[in-house]
């Protein structure tokens, strides 16, 4: 419990970034360039993204821990119109490292 007013902290598992950017390199660099990192936190569909179609470019709210675990677990059922569909991340390490990397 945070001691301001009382709000619980959300817990965020913390990856691995050097993993994550061997993991990008062999899984993303196809469509994307090294540039995506820092998007967490940004707006989505904001920046200098390939998949920024339909719903992710209309979309205001912020790339947080959750919608990028959402998103890379299944990108087609977080947002059904993305042009990104071909690559969902299965494994919950996978997706911890790969988040953190985009942190930096």
């Amino acid at each position: 419990m945070s001691a301001k007013k009382g709000k619980k902290e959300k817990y965020e598992p913390q990856g691995d970034a050097e993993r994550g950017l061997n993991l990008f390199k062999q899984m993303c660099i196809q469509c994307h360039t090294t540039a995506i990192r820092g998007i967490y936190g940004a707006r989505i569909g904001a920046g200098n993204l390939n998949y920024t179609s339909g719903l992710l470019r209309r979309a205001q709210e912020k790339w947080t821990f959750e919608k990028l675990d959402a998103f890379l677990k299944n990108p087609k059922e977080f947002a059904g119109d993305t042009a990104m569909g071909a690559v969902a991340v299965k494994s919950a390490k996978d997706r911890r490292d790969l988040i953190e990397f985009l942190k930096i």
